[in-house]
């Protein structure tokens, strides 16, 4: 997988099947149950590696970046979505007078003209000048630069030599060119993406907006590159929210996202701030129901009557915020919460009634995990 500064990182899926080869290299009859004390050390050991991943591609990218120049800096960082502004060229008009004594003069397409110091180009096809004294012609400068930015009535002279003109002056500035981005801006630049990614990061949004009363469940989706990518407009955001009000959302939205940053999502409120009304969109949540078999051993001394619907309801919360169904997350979970129970033997689950998997399930972004306790089979034996 690509993390966001474009480097490959392991995923946590491939770090905990090497581990999980690693045992069963040691241990060749180990269960594979995710309840298996194993399983889920190697399930520790496989998030701790990949969070690792990501703190050596921040470190070693940034470094890399602090000290890169030219091309090689300019690829470093192309991979998190970056280009290297190119320079812009001037353009404007120039004004060619005719000497009297002349019928007519001929201005041959792209023509060249020099300024005290620099080379531009008109951009007409073949002109004529005969019945009048003058004619404006547009240029642009054959570089980029803000060097080719020039004022009013500033003197040009014709590269080659053509008969009957007696002066070429600006009409108005030329302006319009800009500079290559030079390295340091470039850097300057690329540190400003990725801090303001760590001080209004989508992280940081999706924070915010959980904070907020009666909301239970956030998540977000983010393209930092300068092309549309997965429907997202470029250098934009989609927050995905369950529950909360829709004014107080898009508020939080505005007061944490990074300025200029645009939203996206279905849901749109005019947020007001300065005076001046800004249309701040996230989506709510499409609902995905989640099905459960369980066969749970319990302590029938301390068991209370309802055991069965008391359990139903703790998977019910558990899944509402969940963006994964993990096995052996639930399994701990439930024993936790409820004291009565003893163990569990079966713990299925899948987006189909009847489950006969247990097989970890991830929501895609903007679909929200539910499910009521008709959803949930109980056995307790």
């Amino acid at each position: 997988m690509v993390d966001r500064r474009g480097y490959e990182v392991i995923s946590e899926e491939d770090y905990f099947n090497s581990v999980m080869a690693d045992f069963k290299k040691q241990y060749p009859n180990m269960s594979e149950n995710p309840a298996n004390l194993l399983c889920i050390l190697a399930r520790i050991i496989a998030r701790n590696e990949n969070a690792r991943d990501y703190d050596r591609v921040t470190s070693y990218s940034d470094a890399y970046v602090a000290t890169a120049t030219g091309q090689a800096l300019s690829k470093a960082v192309r991979a998190a979505g970056i280009s290297r502004l190119s320079g812009t060229r001037a353009i404007g008009k120039i004004v060619i007078t005719k000497d009297p004594a002349v019928s007519q003069v001929i201005i041959p397409a792209s023509m060249a003209v020099k300024s005290a110091d620099n080379e531009y180009l008109t951009t007409n096809t073949s002109a004529i000048i005969m019945n009048t004294p003058t004619l404006e012609v547009e240029i642009a400068s054959n570089g980029v630069g803000a060097i080719f930015n020039i004022g009013t009535n500033s003197k040009f002279n014709t590269v080659l030599n053509i008969r009957g003109i007696t002066s070429i002056v600006s009409y108005g500035s030329i302006f319009g060119g800009t500079d290559v981005e030079s390295d340091l801006a470039l850097r300057n630049r690329y540190f400003s993406r990725m801090g303001a990614h760590s001080n209004s990061s989508l992280k940081g949004i999706m924070d915010a907006v959980m904070a907020l009363q009666d909301t239970y469940l956030v998540a977000g989706d983010e393209n930092n590159k300068d092309t549309t990518e997965n429907n997202l407009l470029p250098h934009s955001f989609i927050i995905y929210v369950a529950g909360g009000a829709d004014k107080d959302i898009a508020e939080s939205i505005m007061q944490s996202k990074p300025a200029g940053v645009q939203t996206n999502g279905d849901v749109s409120v005019d947020v007001v701030v300065s005076g001046k009304s800004h249309p701040i969109k996230f989506s709510r949540f499409t609902d995905q129901t989640v099905y459960y078999r369980v066969e749970v051993a319990i302590d029938r001394t301390i068991a209370p009557p309802d055991f069965k619907e008391q359990l139903q309801d703790v998977i019910v919360n558990y899944t509402k915020v969940r963006s994964k169904i993990v096995s052996y997350e639930i399994i701990n979970h439930i024993s936790q919460e409820m004291k009565s129970v003893k163990g569990i033997k079966t713990m299925l689950f899948g987006l189909t009634q009847n489950p006969t998997t247990n097989t970890d399930i991830t929501a895609p972004s903007g679909v929200n995990f539910v499910c009521e306790r008709s959803n949930i089979v109980v056995d307790v034996i």
